[in-house]
């Protein structure tokens, strides 16, 4: 039986790279499939399905759901919180913010970590604030690559879509979820990096999780 390895530096990628959820994309066909439980842990689940993108093309899609004892204000807070995304983010070396265009809408800036010889990753966003019914509050959050000039040695991330939706509950509580995609094809067949993508989004979670409630 052939034994597939892994080096170091194919591992540190995988676990870096695909923290800030670069999902696997493929051609496929028939319509978007149901959203299916990967991780369920502490109270943090993630669940993964296909989404489509044009014609028989999709893409793979992931989504964290967890309640936190914090409010969505606060939640909200951390997000705006630009300069300190790095310390719960999975793999983000640094991170910034660019500009404030409304309390509702806002320019950031992550650098993502790769082990040598690979380029580091970096992705611009416009993250804007919506309400979702009477309580629930969604952040949109799209890559911009054009906003900031490329730096040299990184790569910049050319598409990226995620959401964070936060649900009031009462009691001091509210329900989390954060979906994304991207149409970055993987560096790595999906048996290997599905499960990377998921654990680090777990960690990612929990680590948003810990700062809300801190």
């Amino acid at each position: 039986m052939q034994v597939l390895r892994i080096s170091y530096y194919d591992y540190r990628y995988l676990l870096l790279s695909l923290s800030v959820l670069v999902l696997s994309s493929l051609s496929a066909n028939g319509q978007a499939t149901n959203w299916e439980l990967q991780i369920d842990k502490e109270g943090i689940k993630i669940f993964s399905r296909w989404k489509e993108k044009t014609g028989d093309h999709k893409v793979r899609e992931i989504k964290a759901t967890f309640t936190v004892a914090a409010q969505p204000e606060k939640l909200i807070a951390i997000l705006k919180d630009a300069d300190k995304a790095s310390d719960w983010m999975v793999g983000a070396k640094t991170s910034a913010m660019l500009a404030v265009h409304s309390p509702k809408s806002w320019y950031a800036y992550t650098e993502f970590d790769l082990p040598w010889p690979l380029q580091n990753q970096d992705l611009v966003a416009l993250y804007k604030i919506e309400p979702v019914g009477s309580q629930s509050t969604r952040v949109n959050i799209n890559a911009h690559p054009d906003y900031r000039p490329e730096y040299d040695k990184i790569e910049r991330m050319q598409h990226f879509e995620a959401s964070w939706t936060f649900e009031l509950l009462g009691e001091g509580k509210t329900r989390v979820s954060y979906s994304a995609f991207t149409y970055r094809k993987p560096s790595a067949p999906r048996w290997i990096s599905d499960p990377v993508v998921q654990n680090s989004l777990w960690k990612t979670m929990s680590g948003f999780r810990e700062v809300a409630e801190d």
